[in-house]
């Protein structure tokens, strides 16, 4: 399991989006992650927020669940970093934390 973005010693590090499909939503997925975009344009200058999509190569991922199910699939990704993943909006801050400094702690994929 890679824990830190993947490096690019010049340029932008992109950050694949993925929302689950939204079946059983437990809090207003689209405001976390503008609240998450919002902070990290503001403080990293050096990393982008897309929404992930087929054939790009992405530096990270971040999985934006709904519930603690957090189903949603992303092996489809061109992934070079590691899959940060949430599930509640409590997460955001913890998020925002792990995105600025550049790793994640996350354990599992």
């Amino acid at each position: 399991m890679r824990t830190q973005w993947s490096d690019r010693s010049h340029g932008m590090r992109r950050i694949g989006v993925r929302f689950c499909g939204g079946c059983n939503p437990r809090y207003d997925r689209g405001a976390a992650f503008r609240c998450i975009k919002v902070q990290i344009d503001r403080e990293r200058g050096d990393l982008v927020l897309e929404h992930a999509q087929e054939g790009q190569v992405y530096d990270g991922l971040l999985i934006i669940g709904g519930c603690q199910a957090c189903c949603a699939g992303y092996d489809q990704f061109d992934n070079r970093g590691p899959v940060l993943k949430m599930y509640a909006a409590s997460e955001v801050p913890d998020v925002i934390r792990r995105l600025m400094e550049g790793k994640t702690d996350e354990k599992d994929d």
